[in-house]
């Protein structure tokens, strides 16, 4: 049968019903049980606690925490237990209920909760009253009680039925003294000798159950309490307890299909409670939890949700955590990182309402996932790096040096047509044209090629120690002419002692490189300054100039082969565009920095900074 169909049963049953989790707190009812009460609805009664406001002996306390079942009837004034109802019939509202208090147990014999079915024993015992008071009120209220009542001797025949149960069996009056005992009830056990000794034997109120087979063939499951008369006849009540039945069958079904799922869960689960304090208490998890944080939950329990992770107490967690328990939140799915001194990890989190003011929360370690996405992260944008450098590689072959070669192409082809009819003039304007492309298109193809080289590793790295004045004079010597035809003075301010731990063939690159650009990018006549500052841990470097300046979008570019950019110099002098990028990797192989500072039209000093050993 369906867990819906037990639901059902439940919800319909006539018998009031209550559920009890295991530590005895109320956690449902069905409608029965509303109207035996006379209250609104549930809520009017929950927090309602089975050990302390049901006045239980304590044996029957004792009996119901150990896991064994309790019949309890008691006299009970709803009015000092706070309830609405009152019978007209008993006196000074006091009721006479009955109840039945079964624990529900997993399959390590360990309380998950308690069914109570409760019996308004209110018109029982008056009709037991009225029996003294004459024969006549006796079979009145006999017929007028609800359970079927049947008088029987001590071979099992049937003397008399009261009408509740002609209408549970089916059978009249005049069938019932044809039938026996054991014609009614199904029972094999119920032979006339156990009947008759059980009976007899004992004044004491004998409670069973038993199937009941209609007349119809219908079988019911009934709940009998029999007891000896003095004249040796015995009387029995007894009521249809199927749908009881079919009810606890349907919890505890529930409750085990519950349990298997939670403690099979490869997810962790922590259970929180909120209690009159507002607090969130921890009150269990199940076995993948204490796998995936670390830690015994029956250590926890009892504890604060700040106590037991202490670092989301400065959080908004709590404050949600306890929103969802109240039924003020929908529930919620989030990713979170966590670290404390013994929990540490990437998770996702769900938590969502149990039961009114209780969550569970249900997560999942998924660090190692975490971890993937990051490299993935970190593997695409290395990827999207390599693909705009190989772009910008092939572009800058395609067409930075194809233009030196349509210059050597284009001026070669002329002289060779018109030799005979150009003077001597033309022919050396010519020559020097080839000569400035080819040189270009070499100087290019070398950068080019020291670029490659150090992006794959396989440029030497041989740091030493080195006079940084001495290397900044020989850097400047090979490029001397190019200061002179523009009448440029440079000026080398660095102390004849100061050395440097670096290699020289990258720094003679990086220094020529930043001079030649000084050079190219100052006025006829200008001043570019090289000098040198000592700091604790470095050395910094700096050429300044007084020329043109970068612009602020260009300052952010000029280091990057994907943002690769050329400019003429002040005499129109061209560049390869790599000279910037060769000095950034240079200084990054030596765990140094580089970088510029600029005005437009005021200069530009770039820097870099290089470790002292």
């Amino acid at each position: 049968m369906e867990d819906k169909e037990y639901q059902d049963i439940f919800r319909q049953s006539p018998i009031s019903i209550e559920y009890y989790d295991s530590f005895g707190s109320l956690k449902d009812a069905n409608q029965s049980c509303i109207d035996l009460f006379g209250i609104q609805s549930i809520d009017s009664i929950k927090g309602f606690n089975l050990f302390t406001n049901l006045h239980l002996s304590e044996q029957a306390n004792i009996d119901i925490r150990a896991g064994k079942a309790v019949r309890y009837e008691t006299m009970y004034d709803f009015d000092l237990i706070k309830r609405l109802k009152t019978y007209e019939t008993s006196k000074e509202g006091v009721s006479f209920l009955e109840c039945y208090i079964n624990p529900t147990v997993n399959d390590e014999k360990e309380v998950t909760g308690y069914i109570v079915h409760i019996i308004d024993l209110t018109e029982r015992h008056l009709i037991a009253d009225s029996l003294f008071r004459s024969e006549e009120q006796y079979r009145l209220l006999l017929d007028l009680a609800p359970d079927a009542f049947f008088q029987g001797d001590a071979h099992g025949n049937f003397i008399t039925v009261n009408k509740s149960a002609i209408e549970l069996t089916g059978y009249n009056r005049e069938e019932f003294r044809k039938l026996n005992v054991k014609d009614l009830f199904t029972d094999e056990s119920l032979s006339e000798k156990p009947l008759r000794y059980n009976l007899l034997d004992d004044g004491e109120v004998i409670k069973t159950e038993r199937e009941v087979c209609q007349k119809s063939g219908t079988r019911l499951m009934v709940e009998m309490n029999s007891k000896k008369m003095p004249d040796n006849t015995y009387q029995s009540f007894f009521r249809d307890i199927t749908a009881r039945k079919l009810s606890e069958n349907a919890l505890q079904k529930s409750e085990e299909k519950f349990s298997k799922i939670v403690n099979s869960s490869i997810n962790g689960m922590y259970f929180y409670q909120l209690n009159a304090n507002e607090q969130l208490i921890f009150i269990g998890a199940n076995p993948a939890a204490d796998k995936i944080i670390g830690i015994s939950h029956e250590l926890l329990i009892g504890k604060t949700i700040e106590e037991v992770f202490p670092e989301l107490a400065n959080t908004d967690v709590p404050e949600l955590y306890k929103n969802i328990a109240r039924g003020e939140a929908d529930p919620q799915t989030f990713d979170i990182e966590y670290n404390d001194t013994v929990v540490s990890g990437f998770y996702q989190v769900q938590v969502f309402q149990t039961e009114n003011n209780s969550i569970t929360v249900h997560f999942t370690d998924i660090s190692e996932r975490k971890k993937t996405e990051l490299l993935l992260e970190q593997q695409s944008n290395e990827l999207q790096r390599i693909n705009a450098t190989k772009d910008k590689f092939l572009s800058i072959i395609a067409h930075d040096l194809k233009n030196p070669f349509n210059a050597i192409i284009g001026f070669s082809d002329l002289m060779i047509q018109n030799f005979s009819e150009l003077d001597d003039e033309t022919l050396l304007q010519g020559l020097n044209t080839i000569e400035t492309a080819s040189k270009h298109a070499y100087k290019l193809l070398e950068n080019l090629l020291v670029w490659s080289q150090n992006q794959t590793g396989r440029s030497p790295f041989n740091p030493e120690i080195l006079n940084l004045n001495t290397q900044v004079a020989e850097s400047f010597k090979m490029i001397e002419s190019s200061a002179e035809i523009k009448g440029i003075s440079v000026s080398n301010s660095i102390k004849k002692a100061t050395t440097i731990f670096a290699d020289k063939n990258m720094l003679d690159s990086i220094l020529r490189n930043l001079i030649l650009n000084a050079i190219k990018f100052s006025y006829q006549g200008g001043k570019v300054k090289i000098s040198a500052l000592e700091k604790e841990n470095e050395i910094q470097v700096s050429v300044k100039d007084s020329g043109v300046g970068i612009s602020p979008e260009n300052q952010n570019a000029i280091f990057k082969i994907d943002k690769h950019t050329i400019t003429l110099g002040t005499n129109n002098e061209q560049g390869t565009g790599l000279g910037l990028i060769l000095c950034k990797d240079f200084v990054t192989r030596h765990n140094g920095t580089i970088w510029v500072e600029s005005t437009l039209g005021s200069g530009s000093t770039f820097t870099f900074s290089l470790p002292l050993k």
